[in-house]
């Protein structure tokens, strides 16, 4: 654990006592959440995504999470490709679009948007998604053991 982590905390997300908390990343991504959901975002609020360059692809996630709020369909499509590989995603109906994992079948790992705008929908579904993925539960698959 670094020394900017809590006393307390592991580097699964619990702290010892077993209560999740959740990472700064996942308070910085929580609070963009909100923002995106009450329509006051700035060009600021998308810096929690910002990673270092990998490739193209990643230093592209900020600009593309502002223009799927913006109403960017195709924006929207490739952050959710860039934040969640191998994640398949729908629209439930006018308003609603999900996410889950592709390559779990029957697990019911689905997270939801919800906006009249299809794009910031698929936006708010990715978000939670990558929220979740960022220290997931501890009785899921992907948590450490």
């Amino acid at each position: 654990p670094s020394a900017a982590m809590g006393r307390h905390e592991r580097l699964d997300g619990l702290h010892d006592n077993g209560v999740r908390q959740m990472s700064d990343q996942q308070q910085e991504i929580a609070a963009l959440i909100e923002k995106i959901e009450a329509g006051q975002v700035s060009p600021a609020s998308f810096r929690c995504l910002e990673t270092p360059m990998h490739d193209m692809r990643y230093t592209q996630m900020p600009r593309d999470a502002r223009h799927a709020f913006g109403g960017s369909f195709d924006a929207a499509l490739s952050l959710f490709d860039a934040l969640l590989p191998r994640w398949k995603w729908g629209r439930q109906w006018t308003g609603l679009m999900w996410v889950e994992p592709d390559d779990m079948p029957g697990r019911s790992e689905r997270y939801y948007g919800k906006h009249d705008a299809p794009a910031t929908a698929l936006l708010l579904a990715t978000l939670h998604a990558h929220k979740a993925k960022i220290c997931p539960a501890p009785n899921s698959k992907e948590a450490k053991p």
